[in-house]
């Protein structure tokens, strides 16, 4: 009995996960022909960016640009946004690179010993304090980020979908909560489809 209660929890575990991952891809997907779509209609160069990993956020801040230069405005938040997820990247890859050798080892040795050594030589060496000054400059750029990609959306759904303030709200709150992820991407997608150089209103679709 156990032993079933035990396989049907890691099906769950499993199907979760899977799950997840298939909503995360809808995300990209979605939110990469928006972009992609919204940039054409503006005529900004290089719309292929939106289906580039890390670059696709220097898309999304050229559309949210290039709306606010018809305002006389420029706050270069392409740049911004950019320079948030590389900070983010080099972050990541960096820590992968401290301890993916323990991973490395511990998989060819079938032992925990050698990791466990290995951590515990880790947590008092340089690479581990650097790992920790870069820890706040990262997070910092984890916070910017999200508010200026926030601030982006609420621009491009003002200008591509005027009627539909669900849409951000929506968007928002599934940002932050990441449940369904692929919601705010539904969302760009929907009002992508109208192309406010030509008239045509996203409410009055079909």
């Amino acid at each position: 009995m156990a032993e079933l209660i035990i396989a049907l929890i890691f099906v769950v575990m499993l199907f979760l996960w899977v799950a997840f991952v298939v909503m995360i891809f809808l995300q990209y997907i979605f939110s990469s022909i928006a972009i992609f779509r919204m940039m054409k209609n503006q005529n900004i160069d290089y719309p292929f960016l939106a289906w580039i990993p890390i670059v696709r956020c220097y898309a999304l801040g050229s559309v949210h640009d290039d709306i606010k230069r018809e305002e006389g405005k420029d706050p270069y938040f392409r740049f911004i946004l950019l320079a948030c997820i590389l900070a983010q990247t080099i972050f990541v890859a960096y820590l992968i690179a401290l301890i993916l050798p323990a991973f490395i080892h511990i998989g060819q040795s079938s032992t925990s010993n050698y990791m466990y050594s290995y951590l515990s030589q880790l947590s008092s060496s340089p690479q581990s304090q650097f790992l920790g000054w870069l820890w706040l400059p990262t997070q910092i750029a984890s916070m910017a980020y999200t508010v200026i990609y926030l601030v982006c959306l609420n621009v491009i759904f003002k200008k591509y979908a005027p009627e539909k303030q669900s849409y951000f709200v929506c968007s928002v709150i599934f940002t932050i909560i990441p449940i369904v992820p692929f919601i705010s991407g539904l969302f760009l997608l929907k009002a992508s489809k109208n192309n406010p150089a030509e008239g045509q209103l996203i409410y009055t679709q079909r």
